[in-house]
């Protein structure tokens, strides 16, 4: 999807709305996160550092320190770093 930054937007926010006792475990729901962060930093939203914070933190606590996801993690970061 990408360049349709609203489209996966509009497709994971029923997903990242979910109240217990319907939740996703911790990492898909970081992963959804991350897409949303970068979603959301595509197009320029403010959100994007919030959502990137609660990434971060849930895929800190669940994924390896190489994995792939942290990486784009870090370059999220970067890239809005470099937007401020």
């Amino acid at each position: 999807m990408l360049g349709r930054s609203e489209e996966v937007s509009l497709t994971l926010a029923p997903w990242l709305r979910l109240t217990p006792p319907m939740e996703l475990p911790l990492p898909i729901h970081g992963e959804m996160l991350l897409l949303a962060a970068e979603a959301a930093l595509n197009a320029g939203k403010p959100d994007a550092l919030k959502l990137l914070q609660d990434a971060s933190e849930i895929l800190q606590k669940n994924d390896v320190a190489s994995s792939t996801r942290l990486a784009r993690v870090r370059a999220a970061s970067l890239r809005l770093a470099g937007t401020s």
